[in-house]
């Protein structure tokens, strides 16, 4: 049959534009846009100048993509660092601070015999030095026991002396390790003595293993919901590494002066249990323990076996404040109190402590700022707060350090001291069943 003659009035053919390649099933998004050259720009944003439209090999698309998911997948495994035990003749691993990002020579062939690029170093080197080799910090040797029991426990440190020491988390011991401060050739691991653990309460008062992490006391039920200061208080302590490894005992052995715990506990009155092998326990005074920065009044071969909180009374409250400049606090201000009996005139505020830390070099109660509050209405605390802060400042002794002049830290304890006990009073008060009398807050 002949073709038709086009007439007047007919439409033009349309043009059809270039069609991409089949691709096979699931290939998607990314194989079209690989095949377009601009896989670079969904991996990383930045566009990157490619081939046509229209054209490419799908097999050599695919190619592209399972190389580009195999150089991910092995980064990755490359990254991947398995944990270590510490011991004799081991090195702890540290971060070289290598950049993340792709990299260019990955994937390339090299040379036979030529080492990988960024590996021509002399492992003879420190980290750190001009040409230094790679970081691995060795820890100085030593060898690690675990007792079961105090009296094992007891007995190595007997045997080893001053060669010995004790450890549960690790996060400040192995710290001075790795920077030379300390070096012990016998390390005594404590996880294992069940005595050290447990939280339960008491006697009227909560006994906490001083085996026990941060993180367990922060997420205990009955710490929650019976003691929500001292959750509030471990919520705080330096960053999740250091709660979920770290111990309260150790926290309180170490004896660190930038120490949550230790300021805390001495505002609550509380109390620390120690035992020596083959002997009766016996309870310290938390500020009889602190004998002062890194020193505690435990004797030779006696451990630190539990920490004694006592529970509020009614009409009690306490409050836990902090400055934080970096992991560590520059300032830590604790504040307890109690009204008095219901029907009293004015409510008057009894049972005061007031606890100050990290801003010298020991935890130290602001006994003439206690005096000051004892007593005091809460109508007219506004009047007594500028003098509390100031005799709170006296009672810090604060020390000059990377977090501050000496005078920066007293006005620092003094704004956290007035916040503390104002906090503190508000607690109190709500702590009534809710009952407060017209044109209270």
């Amino acid at each position: 049959m002949p073709r038709r003659r086009p007439r007047r009035g007919d439409r033009p053919p349309r043009r059809r534009c270039a069609r991409l390649s089949r691709g096979r099933q699931g290939d998607g998004a990314r194989a079209l846009a690989a095949q377009r050259g601009v896989r670079g720009q969904l991996r990383h944003g930045d566009p990157v100048s490619g081939g046509r439209r229209g054209q490419g090999d799908p097999r050599a698309r695919a190619r592209a993509l399972r190389r580009d998911a195999l150089r991910w997948l092995r980064r990755a495994d490359r990254e991947a660092v398995s944990g270590r035990p510490h011991g004799t003749g081991l090195a702890l691993v540290v971060s070289t601070g290598r950049r993340l990002g792709a990299r260019p020579w990955a994937g390339r062939p090299r040379r036979r015999g030529r080492p990988r690029r960024g590996r021509e170093r002399d492992p003879g080197r420190a980290c750190g030095e001009p040409g230094g080799g790679g970081c691995l910090t060795a820890l100085p040797p030593f060898e690690r026991h675990r007792p079961a029991t105090v009296e094992e426990a007891t007995e190595l440190f007997e045997r080893h002396g001053d060669d010995a020491v004790a450890y549960v988390g690790g996060t400040e011991l192995f710290l001075l390790f790795k920077f030379g401060f300390a070096e012990y050739p016998h390390v005594i691991d404590l996880k294992a003595i069940d005595e050290l653990r447990g939280i339960e309460r008491s006697n009227g008062e909560l006994r906490i293993g001083a085996a026990e992490t941060h993180r367990a006391i922060e997420r205990h039920p009955t710490v929650r919901g019976e003691w929500p200061a001292l959750a509030a208080m471990e919520r705080g302590v330096g960053n999740l590494r250091v709660r979920t490894m770290g111990s309260i005992g150790g926290n309180l052995c170490f004896a660190d002066p930038h120490s949550d715990p230790a300021t805390f506990l001495l505002a609550m009155n509380g109390e620390l249990e120690a035992r020596r092998g083959g002997a009766a326990a016996r309870r310290i005074a938390l500020a009889e323990f602190v004998r002062g920065p890194f020193e505690n009044a435990l004797v030779d071969g006696e451990l630190l076996t539990a920490v004694l909180v006592p529970e509020l009374a009614a009409r009690a409250a306490i409050v836990h404040r902090k400055f934080v400049l970096h992991e560590r606090p520059a300032i830590t201000v604790a504040c307890h109190l109690r009204l008095d009996e219901p029907g009293a005139p004015g409510k008057r505020l009894v049972d005061v402590r007031l606890a100050v830390g990290s801003a010298g070099v020991t935890a130290a109660r602001a006994a003439e700022a206690e005096q000051l509050l004892e007593g005091a209405s809460v109508g007219e605390l506004d009047g007594v707060l500028e003098g509390v802060g100031e005799l709170a400042a006296d009672a810090a002794d604060p020390v000059e350090d990377a977090n501050g002049s000496v005078e920066y830290k007293r006005n620092l304890v003094a704004v956290l001291s007035r916040r503390a006990v104002k906090a503190a009073v508000g607690e109190a008060r709500g702590g009534e069943h809710g009952l407060l009398a017209p044109g209270e807050s």
